[in-house]
């Protein structure tokens, strides 16, 4: 990464994690994003100048966090000291021992923000950013999305591919809405629907692996149509993958990450994933990359990040197909 864009990135440390009515900060993903498709570093400033325009400064609490009260704060929204405690964190354990401490816990409100900790923490982890990952652990703490550990029922009776396909063949789900001004507020409902809990907490993940769960998001995002909910679904996925080398228990943790993806396989309409899609027409991996501007919405530029890093990973043509979508969506 060029250090004109570490630089910049530093600087976006002095904004919130959030605006406006919930909505997520994604400069730092995006510049980050930006860098690997090789745009100008003079574009790039350019892109930070007009993006923090919308953007909050950040207040600082005077509480402290330390290792024996971390976990009382979880979930306070207005609470920013997270960041100088996983600063020290890191600082004195480097970022594999700070990881495989903290994120067992943090999987279980892995659905902060609708993914987006656990988005911005696989871009730093991927470009080596330590500030960026005490910012993403402090984001995802403070949003941290409390999941009863009930939720999850002893007895796992059925599949995750039964599970949307039982979503998917149910009047009653394609009928379950819940209005809000962004997807946290409305996943939150969905959360708490009971025909909803029962089905996804009997799930069996015993030999999920994020391969699996990387193919379901792919299809629930083709099939979608280009939703924004499904969007966030695929990007969740890729920063999964990045996550999981530091998680230990990777039943459990994921089983809270397929609660909250089903909850936004709800809202963005429970559509048949099981279909075939026709890739004569998508894009070429060079074409992905050339298409991409600074006028783009920054959540295509995220999108077509992910699916090229997941195609160079997987080799999956869908992921081009993925991106072609949302780039052809845009012009």
């Amino acid at each position: 990464m060029k250090n004109e864009c570490k630089k910049l990135i530093e600087k976006s440390l002095q904004f919130q994690g959030h605006y406006g009515n919930e909505l997520s900060n994604h400069l730092p993903m995006a510049i980050q994003a930006l860098d690997f498709f090789e745009a100008d570093i003079e574009d790039i400033a350019k892109f930070y100048e007009n993006y923090k325009t919308r953007l909050i400064k950040k207040n600082i609490s005077k509480k402290e966090v330390s290792e024996r009260n971390w976990k009382s704060f979880l979930g306070k929204k207005d609470f920013t000291n997270y960041f100088d405690f996983y600063k020290e964190q890191l600082s004195e354990h480097g970022i594999e021992k700070t990881l495989k401490k903290y994120l067992p816990e943090l999987m279980v409100g892995v659905g902060a923000s609708a993914f987006h900790p656990l988005i911005r923490l696989s871009y730093a982890i991927e470009n080596n950013l330590l500030d960026e990952i005490a910012e993403a652990l402090s984001l995802w703490s403070s949003h941290f999305l409390n999941l009863d550990k009930s939720i999850v029922n002893d007895e796992k009776t059925i599949s995750l591919t039964k599970a949307i396909e039982v979503l998917n063949s149910e009047i009653y789900f394609h009928g379950l809405k819940f209005e809000g001004p962004n997807i946290t507020s409305r996943l939150g409902g969905i959360l708490k629907d009971e025909e909803f809990l029962k089905i996804v907490g009997s799930i069996n993940l015993s030999s999920i692996t994020i391969n699996e769960l990387s193919k379901i998001t792919l299809k629930m995002y083709l099939s979608s149509k280009n939703n924004f909910t499904a969007l966030h679904a695929l990007t969740s996925s890729h920063a999964l993958r990045v996550v999981s080398h530091y998680l230990n228990n990777i039943d459990v943790s994921y089983h809270y990450y397929v609660i909250v993806l089903l909850a936004m396989y709800v809202d963005f309409g429970v559509p048949n994933i099981n279909i075939e899609f026709n890739t004569e027409k998508c894009l070429e991996l060079n074409e992905v990359k050339k298409n991409i501007n600074l006028k783009m919405d920054p959540h295509t530029i995220k999108l077509c990040y992910s699916c090229v890093k997941e195609y160079e990973f997987y080799g999956r043509s869908l992921y081009l197909l993925a991106a072609t979508h949302r780039l052809r969506g845009e012009s």
